[in-house]
């Protein structure tokens, strides 16, 4: 089900890709690292709450533990790491830009994992339930979710799951994907998946 998303006027929503400027720069504008940073530690001293979206790409990866580091350094209020949602299937940029579930997800869930050992927020976007294992129950639903090719039919979570991107089936095939049982959802305020959500919106598309 979708969110209905509502976050406060005062919340600030980010996208930061990468611990330092260099990962960032992979897939933000040159020099907005730095901007970026400094508009969260500007907020954050002003008292302000600060959602972070971060994209999952063959780029960086191997960067998101770190990350998690620097987020919790500034004391976000929550992480969302997202699967790459595209408007334009044919962009010659995603070849390069995402590998297999199998070599970038598990990536992301050491980074889920360092979050929430660290007290932040976290929750994964746009990975379907089978590729993440345990950590199923930190998935985040925004918006309609992907689709579900015929392996999904029966699966026990599907319900809960957001299917995979239709461009990343396309590219990639499903043969990643198998059935599951039912990981249950951690127990999330909706404050907290309004801000998730609302800072995965504000991340839109990156082709």
């Amino acid at each position: 089900m979708a969110l209905s998303v509502v976050p406060r006027r005062s919340d600030l929503c980010l996208a930061i890709h990468g611990a330092n400027a260099a990962c960032h720069g992979l897939h933000g504008a040159p020099g907005s690292f730095a901007a970026t940073m400094s508009a969260l530690s500007r907020a954050r001293a002003e008292g302000q709450r600060v959602w972070v979206a971060s994209w999952i790409t063959r780029s960086n990866c191997r960067s998101l533990v770190a990350l998690a580091d620097v987020l919790v350094g500034h004391r976000v209020a929550g992480w969302a790491i997202c699967w790459p949602r595209v408007g334009d299937a044919t962009a010659p940029s995603l070849a390069r830009l995402v590998p297999r579930l199998g070599i970038a997800v598990p990536h992301a869930l050491r980074a889920v994992e360092r979050a929430r050992g660290r007290g932040l927020e976290v929750a994964v976007v746009g990975v379907p339930s089978c590729a993440l294992g345990p950590f199923a129950a930190h998935a985040l639903r925004v918006g309609a979710g992907g689709v579900y090719p015929p392996v999904c039919e029966g699966c026990p979570s599907r319900a809960g799951c957001a299917g995979i991107e239709p461009w990343t089936l396309a590219r990639l095939g499903g043969l990643e994907l198998r059935q599951v049982p039912v990981v249950h959802g951690v127990d999330r305020s909706e404050e907290v998946a309004q801000g998730l959500a609302a800072a995965v919106i504000e991340l839109g598309e990156i082709a």
